[in-house]
């Protein structure tokens, strides 16, 4: 994955690896976004990300149920 040079602060690409597996789960992310630009995308704008918050929930319940 590459993080152009205009985001970021040093003005230089950034190239991050990611495994076969880390890949796989993302593009299956990415059919259940909407069309969104985010692998979690805001609910009623999916132009936005998701909050912090509701990540932060989703977290909590998923340690919860186990």
């Amino acid at each position: 994955m590459r993080i152009p040079e205009g985001k970021m602060k040093r003005r230089k690409d950034h190239l991050v690896p990611l495994p076969k597996q880390a890949l796989t789960i993302l593009k299956n992310l990415k059919a259940c976004s909407r069309g969104s630009d985010y692998v979690f995308p805001n609910d009623l704008r999916p132009d936005r990300p998701m909050s912090e918050n509701a990540v932060l929930y989703l977290i909590d319940r998923l340690a919860t149920k186990e």
